[in-house]
C-alpha cells in the first residue's frame, strides 16, 4: 500500500496542530511581507522604550518566533501568571518530538545598555534577570496551579531570554546591495547546517528573501544535526534541494 504523504503547508494549514492553544498558534512558514521589516527597523529606530516592541510583536508574532529555532509555535503576549501577579512581556511555547519547550521573554528598551564601562552588568539589565528569576521561582512552587491554567509542561526549568531591541550597527550592507539589484531569491550553502545556515535563512526570511538551501553542499558537526535540520527546519523556512537540482534550473 502506498504511504500518503504531506507537504509542511498541509501539516499547518491542520487545525489539529494548533491545538491546544489555537488563538496563540503562529504560522511562521509563510513568506514575510518586506514591509514588516522596514516597519521594525522605523521601530527599533524611534522607540524610547520597550513599549513599541511589545506593540509590534505582538500585532506579528511570527517576527518574533523567527528568533528561535522552532517548530510548531504558539506566542502569548503578556500571560498573566499566578493570576495576574507575574506578567512576562511574552511566553513562547514550541512543541517538538520531546514535548514542550517553554520560553520567558522580557522585551528591553533599544536604548538600553546591558553593561556598563567597567564591563559590569548594568542595573537595568539585573532588574530584567531579577524578573526572570522571580518567574521561575513562581514556577518553582506553582507548576501545577498554571497548568490548570491551561500552561502544558511549563515549570522553572523553562528558558529565559532578555531581549535587548536594537539594530545591529555593525551589520553589513548586504541586503541594501541585494535589494538594489532586484534579487529576491539566495541559493544558500555552508557550514555549520543547524548554526551558520540556519540563522542565515531565518534572518533573510525575515527581511523578505526566498532561499533555495542546497542539502548535500551544506554540512554540520554531526549527521544527525544535518538531517534534523533538512527534515524538521528548512522545509518550514524555504526550498530544499540538490547540487544537481539546482544547476539543471541555473543551465
Amino acid at each position: 500500500m502506498a504511504l500518503k504523504t504531506f507537504n509542511t503547508r498541509d501539516l499547518l494549514n491542520d487545525p489539529k496542530i494548533k491545538e491546544p492553544w489555537p488563538e496563540q498558534f503562529v504560522d511562521w512558514y509563510v513568506q514575510r511581507d518586506p514591509k514588516l521589516t522596514d516597519e521594525l527597523a522605523t521601530v527599533l529606530n524611534e522607540a524610547k522604550d520597550e513599549r513599541p516592541l511589545q506593540e509590534f510583536y505582538t500585532k506579528h508574532p511570527s517576527m518574533l518566533a523567527l528568533v528561535f529555532p522552532v517548530h510548531c509555535c504558539w506566542v502569548f503576549p503578556k500571560p498573566r501568571l499566578g493570576g495576574g501577579k507575574w506578567v512576562p512581556d511574552f511566553l513562547l511555547c514550541d512543541k517538538n518530538s520531546l514535548g514542550f519547550r517553554w520560553i520567558l521573554i522580557e522585551l528591553e528598551s533599544p536604548t538600553m545598555e546591558a553593561t556598563n564601562k567597567d564591563g559590569s552588568v548594568s542595573a537595568d539589565c539585573n532588574h530584567a534577570l531579577q524578573q526572570i528569576r522571580d518567574y521561575r521561582r513562581w514556577l518553582r512552587d506553582n507548576a501545577l496551579f498554571e497548568e490548570k491554567q491551561g500552561f502544558k509542561g511549563l515549570n522553572a526549568d523553562c528558558e529565559g531570554w532578555i531581549v535587548i531591541g536594537r539594530r545591529d550597527t555593525g551589520r553589513t550592507d548586504l541586503e541594501q546591495q541585494l535589494k538594489s539589484r532586484g534579487i529576491d531569491t539566495v541559493v544558500l550553502t555552508g557550514i555549520s547546517t543547524n548554526a551558520g545556515v540556519e540563522s542565515t535563512a531565518r534572518q533573510g526570511t525575515g527581511l523578505g528573501f526566498a532561499f533555495v538551501l542546497v542539502e548535500d553542499a551544506c554540512s554540520a558537526q554531526s549527521a544527525e544535526h544535518h538531517r534534523f535540520a533538512f527534515e524538521n527546519i528548512f522545509p518550514r523556512l524555504t526550498r530544499v534541494r540538490a547540487t544537481d537540482e539546482v544547476l539543471a534550473a541555473l543551465a
